[in-house]
């Protein structure tokens, strides 16, 4: 890999079985965006070991000035999808046939999107809006299923998500744009369990790994550990 002032490394994650290293890199000069897929073994032996592929390339106008979240499958090692500044989900698999990659399925736009996330075995991807409702997907991106947001709309928007279990989700809420200087109080996590009546249960953790202030009287002091799927 050659050495370049101008480009940034935003995104560096494994694939399921540790084969293959992905790095969406940022174009400082011109924006645009670039994901790379290396072989990981040879990179190891050789550090100007060539892609597995020519690179991906997205102006910033194609990808809306970004990739929001970048996600291997966590079952399915040739398998990943990212989010852009537009909204839009884009899912990819490795041809192991041909060695190219291929497009598996394709969102529409739309802003209210905000980050994505595979099931714990692989099968579905969850696309999380800013005001928590939830959409699944099949890995080419035919909808399975949409759940109401659990929140009201004075909560601040909703950042990411973890697919924990079948109908139990993580959703990280952040009251800071990523620019500014966070503070101990603006960012906290809901689990949300959906049952099978769609009825939701949710629970509060103002801190990652334990909360020990001040809370209403339905809001109990939790440890969580949160366990990434890449």
């Amino acid at each position: 890999m050659n050495k370049n002032a101008s480009i940034l490394p935003c995104w560096i994650s494994l694939n399921a079985d540790d084969s293959i290293i992905a790095i969406v890199l940022l174009q400082l000069d011109t924006r645009a965006w670039h994901i790379i897929l290396y072989d990981i073994v040879k990179l190891i032996q050789t550090q100007d070991s060539a892609p597995l592929f020519s690179p991906m390339y997205f102006s910033a106008d194609h990808v809306g000035g970004t990739i929001q979240c970048f996600a291997w499958n966590p079952a399915i090692s040739s398998m990943f999808a990212y989010i852009d500044g537009n909204g839009t989900v884009s899912t990819f698999e490795i041809d192991q046939n041909s060695k190219q990659l291929r497009l598996l399925g394709k969102s529409d736009a739309n802003d209210d999107n905000s980050s994505i996330c595979w099931s714990p075995k692989g099968k579905q991807i969850v696309l999380v809006k800013y005001d928590g409702a939830l959409e699944l997907y099949e890995p080419n991106m035919k909808l399975k299923k949409r759940y109401a947001s659990a929140t009201d709309a004075s909560m601040p928007p909703c950042i990411s998500v973890i697919w924990l279990s079948t109908h139990q989700f993580l959703l990280g809420y952040s009251e800071n744009s990523p620019d500014e200087n966070s503070n101990e109080n603006s960012f906290f996590q809901i689990m949300t369990t959906y049952e099978k009546d769609q009825l939701v249960r949710t629970q509060v953790y103002n801190d990652l790994f334990f909360d020990a202030s001040e809370a209403s009287a339905n809001v109990n002091p939790q440890y969580f550990h949160v366990r990434v799927n890449e």
